[in-house]
């Protein structure tokens, strides 16, 4: 299937059912953090708050989440929509860092500690979902 129709205009449906089901999406990511954070942060060492004990607990949250989401690729007859849902996570996650930019363009230091905040949250299902997604996609694709 191609995001295109038979005159090479590129399918609105897909577009609007995307963005729906992006949204879709952030709801099921936001109940997996609120859901598992205190189970998965207890099983990570937070002694020296480096790289893996900051990072890993949103990683395998959002690993889990996303094959949740991607999951409901096999409910679709169009397989394009959740690879393109997850396109909007770096719509979001772009919008947040301009929100964030203008709002606190007067203090750097509170502006650069919401930034590591936002990329904390927002980049592992931007990262995980659009690997999985995208991944599963071509596989789907690649069997056709």
């Amino acid at each position: 299937m191609t995001p295109y129709n038979k005159d090479r205009r590129f399918k609105s449906s897909l577009l609007l059912s995307s963005f729906t089901l992006s949204l879709f999406f952030a709801v099921v990511f936001i109940l997996a953090y609120f859901l598992t954070a205190d189970l998965v942060a207890s099983a990570v060492p937070m002694e020296t708050g480096g790289f893996f004990e900051v990072w890993l607990p949103p990683v395998l949250i959002s690993l889990a989440a996303a094959a949740l989401c991607c999951s409901t690729m096999l409910l679709f007859r169009n397989k394009l929509l959740v690879p393109a849902a997850f396109i909007f996570f770096a719509v979001y996650y772009l919008l947040f860092w301009i929100i964030i930019l203008i709002s606190y363009s007067g203090s750097p230091e509170e502006s650069a500690v919401l930034i590591r905040i936002i990329s904390i949250y927002m980049l592992p299902p931007l990262l995980t979902g659009n690997l999985l997604a995208w991944s599963s996609y071509l596989l789907i694709f690649k069997k056709k």
